[in-house]
C-alpha cells in the first residue's frame, strides 16, 4: 500500500495535461480473465497477458491493436482428462481518456477482433455452436473496458487499472476481465 502511495504521489514532470507525450505507444498488461455462462462449466478462470501498439488522434482519443493470451485449466469432470487450453485476442481498439485532474483519467475503451482456442477444448466437450470439425476455428468477439489512467512518473509513463466483458457471439458466451497496465510513448 506504501508503495502504491509513492507512486501516486511521485512529481510530474509536467504541470499541464498538454505537456504529456502524445504519438506512437506501447502498453503491456497482466491480469485475469473467466467466462461467465457456457465455458464457465469447463474451465476455470485464468491469467491474461497483453501487449498493444497505439497511436493518439488526439490527447484524448487513441487507436490501438493488440495481442492477449489466456491460460485456463479445465475443471469439468472427466472424461476427458483435466488438462490447459490457452485462448488467443487479437483485437483493433479505440480508446478514449476522459481528463478528471493533471495525473488521472477516466478510460474507456470499445474492443474487437477474433479469437481462437488451442487446442479447440469447446469443440471437445461440444459446447461450440461454431463448426466443430475445424481445430483451431477463429470466432469474432467485441468487448468493452473501463478503468483509471493515471500519468505519476512524468510525461511518457502512464499506467492503470482497467475491466470489461468481451463477448463471443460464435461460442455463446461472455467473459470479465482485469488488468494493470504500463504504457510508453514516444
Amino acid at each position: 500500500m506504501l508503495f502504491a502511495l509513492l507512486l501516486l504521489s511521485s512529481p510530474a514532470a509536467a504541470v499541464e495535461r498538454s505537456d504529456f507525450a502524445h504519438g506512437l505507444s506501447v502498453e503491456g498488461s497482466v491480469g485475469g480473465i473467466g467466462f461467465l455462462t457456457v465455458a464457465d462449466d469447463i474451465a476455470a478462470p485464468g491469467p491474461v497477458f497483453g501487449l498493444d501498439l497505439g497511436y493518439d488522434l488526439f490527447t484524448w482519443m487513441s487507436l490501438r491493436v493488440g495481442y492477449e493470451g489466456a491460460t485456463h485449466e479445465t475443471d469439468a469432470p472427466p472424461p476427458p482428462p483435466r488438462t490447459t487450453f490457452q485462448v488467443h485476442y487479437a483485437h483493433a481498439a479505440l480508446r478514449v481518456l476522459v481528463p478528471l485532474s493533471l495525473r488521472f483519467s477516466i478510460l474507456a475503451e470499445g474492443q474487437g477482433g477474433m479469437a481462437f482456442f488451442s487446442p479447440d477444448i469447446l469443440a471437445t466437450y461440444q459446447y461450440a455452436t461454431y463448426d466443430l470439425g475445424a481445430a483451431d476455428e477463429i470466432t469474432p468477439w467485441f468487448g468493452a473496458t473501463a478503468g483509471i489512467d493515471v500519468h505519476s512518473w512524468g510525461r511518457r509513463l502512464a499506467w492503470g487499472l482497467r475491466a470489461g466483458y468481451r463477448h463471443l457471439p460464435d461460442v455463446g458466451d461472455g467473459a470479465v476481465h482485469g488488468a494493470l497496465y504500463l504504457r510508453h510513448t514516444f
